[in-house]
């Protein structure tokens, strides 16, 4: 038993906090829809940049 607790003693914790206000819940998925966002225009940024230069260096 004694292992046992001291196992449990020596593992660390890992806090987790949660907020259940509609004023926070909205900031955090408007903040990961920002990201999203941001990542979707690089991507297709970059895409079009790769398209536009290979159809510019092909002479059509």
């Amino acid at each position: 038993m004694d292992a046992l607790v001291g196992e449990y003693l020596g593992t660390p914790i890992l806090p987790k906090i949660s907020c259940k206000d509609a004023k926070t819940i909205s900031a955090m998925t408007r903040e990961k829809e920002l990201l999203i966002t941001n990542e979707v225009y690089k991507t297709v940024q970059k895409h079009l940049k790769s398209n536009l230069l290979a159809f510019l260096e092909s002479g059509d």
